[in-house]
């Protein structure tokens, strides 16, 4: 995997400005942000209210190409059924469609009045999840699970998407994860070591690996403990101060994060 090819949703800016300590970026997103601001950096470019018009602009969707002729071995659409699809949204201003982005989120649109009205990842629609502490999102062959508290961004967990058609998409090289977070956040403040062994007389060890950054986030990520997902990543999570915070005051429950 080249440089270039760093999935966006796990880049993360630690970048000082005008002297004040930045908050932690994943992607687009950063910590604390509220949900509105999350919801709108979902869709961006796009926007609620914006016209159907618009909205084909902006996905690049020429109508006049995809209801023309096309080859039987053309097997890239259903134009047809898109054709017939999009032409009804755009001549009654309403319905639904779905499209999957570059990172391969699939996106729901709902049209009403010749406008944008609601928009969904997954199954999971704007108008609903709106109130919701706990998000969850597919990019990258990536899950991530978007944790919210008091309406800001509060922790993210990241996983690989052990739900992807092909078996090798399931998993992550720990390694290179690892790599992806160094160029971007810089020197671990820890690294840590844990041995195991089996049964059958097997012994190996598996890292975990700590930052804990400007703003009071820390974030973690976690090599497979299973013996035969060695090198494999488990899990990156980001934690914002608070949620460390939270978490130390509970006493009867210790820092599954700290080093």
């Amino acid at each position: 995997m080249t440089l270039h090819s760093i999935p966006s949703l796990l880049l993360v800016s630690t970048v000082l400005m005008f002297g004040q300590v930045p908050p932690t970026h994943i992607g687009k997103h950063q910590i604390n942000e509220t949900l509105q601001v999350w919801s709108e950096q979902q869709i961006s470019p796009h926007q609620l209210d914006e016209s159907v018009s618009d909205w084909l602009n902006l996905n690049q969707l020429d109508l006049n190409d995809i209801c023309a002729k096309h080859s039987r071995n053309d097997t890239t659409a259903d134009y047809k059924a898109v054709c017939k699809r999009l032409t009804a949204i755009q001549n009654k201003g309403a319905g639904e469609f779905f499209t999957t982005s570059d990172t391969g989120q699939k996106v729901g649109w709902r049209f009403a009045g010749g406008k944008v009205v609601d928009y969904a990842f997954g199954q999971q629609w704007h108008s609903t999840f709106a109130t919701k502490d706990k998000i969850l999102t597919i990019a990258n062959n990536r899950e991530y699970d978007w944790r919210f508290a008091g309406g800001r961004l509060s922790e993210v967990h990241i996983t690989p998407n052990y739900f992807a058609q092909r078996q090798q998409d399931r998993v992550l090289s720990y390694k290179e994860e690892v790599d992806f977070l160094v160029q971007t956040l810089g020197k671990p403040s820890n690294v840590k070591t844990n041995p195991y062994h089996n049964g059958f007389g097997a012994q190996w060890e598996t890292t975990s690996v700590f930052w804990n950054m400007p703003d009071g986030t820390e974030v973690v990520a976690f090599e497979s403990s299973e013996f035969d997902k060695q090198g494999k990543l488990l899990a990156i999570i980001f934690l914002s101060k608070d949620a460390v915070e939270r978490q130390a005051q509970q006493p009867s429950a210790t820092n599954p994060y700290k080093p």
